[in-house]
């Protein structure tokens, strides 16, 4: 990860946070990582990615942002993750994978020529 990269995680982990009405040290616990750690995501200083990853799991953070950071999308993918991000918006963390697989199987059967779920996208 980059400073960028490093800043927007921080960013993101903070913002989260704030939502839970969480603290630094319950952050941390929850994550189960070391509150060293949790000082250098405030710092926005190099963290491991598998503490990133426990840091995003309890607090809900997507890691497109990593992805986006790496990649230059066109338009187009642009405007297909925004529609995305709107339909997901007001659906719970514990049904998102059921819409997210339901989509990706509507894709897939479209790009198979077998539209299996009824009508076209």
């Amino acid at each position: 990860m980059d400073q960028q990269q490093r800043e927007q995680f921080r960013d993101d982990v903070f913002a989260a946070m704030d939502e839970r009405g969480w603290s630094l040290q319950t952050t941390a616990r929850t994550a189960r990582i070391a509150r060293p750690t949790m000082s250098k995501v405030t710092r926005a200083e190099h963290v491991h990615r598998m503490s990133r990853a426990k840091l995003r799991r309890v607090l809900g953070i997507e890691a497109l942002a990593e992805v986006q950071a790496r990649e230059v999308f066109s338009a187009d993918i642009e405007l297909i993750r925004d529609a995305v991000g709107v339909w997901l918006r007001d659906t719970p963390q514990e049904e998102r994978a059921a819409k997210v697989a339901f989509l990706f199987a509507s894709i897939a059967n479209e790009a198979r020529g077998h539209d299996q779920v009824g009508g076209n996208l």
